[in-house]
């Protein structure tokens, strides 16, 4: 649910897939030019303050104003926050905070998480 037919692997964070080099496969051009222009949106990852039901659909706001949507989300017990996948106009991804999510007519503020939500130093990965 996270990429779509109305996403591109740019806006998902998954550049590093695209074969840039292999022969013409549809949509290469579109790509090429949406790497060089930048993408307008962005997925990014949201720790919400409260616990809520997140499906996928439901809006985000930044400053009380919807900016995008929602695709997925759930509790993650290893970080003990709902963390929620959604995109974004790219000029707000880097902005950690003045997020909210609303689901089901709850609405939680939201922190984006830049980087991993769980060991973002990579010290477990380390040891």
């Amino acid at each position: 649910a996270d990429i779509g037919p109305d996403t591109t692997p740019i806006e998902a964070g998954l550049e590093f897939c695209i074969a840039y080099c292999k022969s013409d496969f549809i949509g290469r051009d579109a790509l090429l030019r949406q790497k060089e222009r930048g993408p307008a949106q962005k997925l990014i990852c949201l720790a919400l303050d409260r616990a809520l039901s997140v499906f996928g659909g439901e809006p985000i706001y930044h400053r009380a104003r919807v900016v995008g949507i929602t695709t997925s989300g759930n509790f993650c017990p290893t970080v003990g926050k709902s963390l929620v996948l959604g995109y974004v106009p790219t000029a707000l991804a880097a902005d950690n905070k003045d997020f909210s999510v609303e689901a089901s007519g709850d609405i939680s503020p939201a922190r984006a998480i830049i980087g991993s939500a769980y060991d973002p130093g990579r010290k477990q990965i380390l040891s």
